[in-house]
């Protein structure tokens, strides 16, 4: 595997024990938060419901750019419409 394949495969890990998901197209400084936050979620894991909680909504506030923001979701309709007219 290479480096992105690890390392997406341990993102993935965490969000996955948070409900979260991430597409393999999300990079740079989004990438590289998300990276950072999953890292240290895993080196120091949530003990209480509060602490959880915390975890959950600094992941999800990670995330939020790459699946509500409108270049993305633009991105998404204008690939849906292409792979239709084939």
């Amino acid at each position: 595997m290479d480096d992105f394949e690890t390392e997406y495969s341990r993102v993935s890990t965490v969000l996955m024990e948070y409900g979260g998901l991430v597409a393999p197209f999300i990079v740079g400084c989004d990438w590289r938060t998300l990276q950072d936050r999953c890292a240290l979620i895993s080196a120091n894991p949530p003990t209480t419901a509060a602490d959880r909680d915390r975890a959950e909504t600094d992941l999800n506030d990670c995330i939020a750019n790459s699946v509500f923001h409108p270049n993305y979701r633009a991105f998404y309709v204008y690939r849906s419409l292409e792979r239709r007219s084939c």
